[in-house]
């Protein structure tokens, strides 16, 4: 059986930003564990639902899934030389910036089906730890538009 049309969009996301961004081999998809990079990201899924005016007699069905894209970095909480912004805060704000440029230069992700990928908002960053060496985790949500079978959604034009 193949994969659900929104874990290939997973899995597309997690093969772009693992090549092109400075998570590299710390990026993961739907990871669960403890986190012992000092930068990662995590590719998860949230809600997926039909598009409004889905019909049920029809062969094909668009949707709306929400991605999750969890950008984390640890680091000190002092700002570098000559700033004012902590070393955390800039290595996150580098991070989200790779990750945008990366999802909307291909925002199909090169699957057909996949109409568009979307940024959709970022929650407040959740830290652990403190002192010298804090991880920060920022949650962005993006909008993934696309088409399936009405009754596989693995399947579609």
């Amino acid at each position: 059986m193949s994969n659900h049309r929104r874990l290939q969009i997973l899995i597309a996301a997690h093969a772009a930003l693992m090549g092109s961004t400075s998570a590299g081999a710390g990026c993961f998809i739907g990871n669960l564990k403890r986190i012992t990079e000092d930068v990662s990201i995590n590719v998860m899924h949230g809600r997926d639902e039909p598009r409004e005016g889905a019909d049920a007699n029809a062969t094909t069905m668009d949707s709306d899934a929400e991605i999750f894209i969890d950008l984390s970095v640890r680091g000190r909480s002092d700002a570098a030389d000559g700033s004012t912004v902590p070393r955390w805060l800039q290595a996150l704000s580098d991070l989200a910036a790779e990750v945008h440029r990366e999802l909307l230069a291909a925002p199909d992700l090169g699957l057909p089906w996949l109409f568009d990928l979307e940024p959709d908002g970022t929650e407040a960053p959740r830290t652990d730890g403190d002192g010298e060496r804090i991880r920060v985790t920022l949650r962005t949500r993006w909008r993934a538009i696309y088409r399936h079978a009405y009754d596989d959604p693995s399947t579609g034009v």
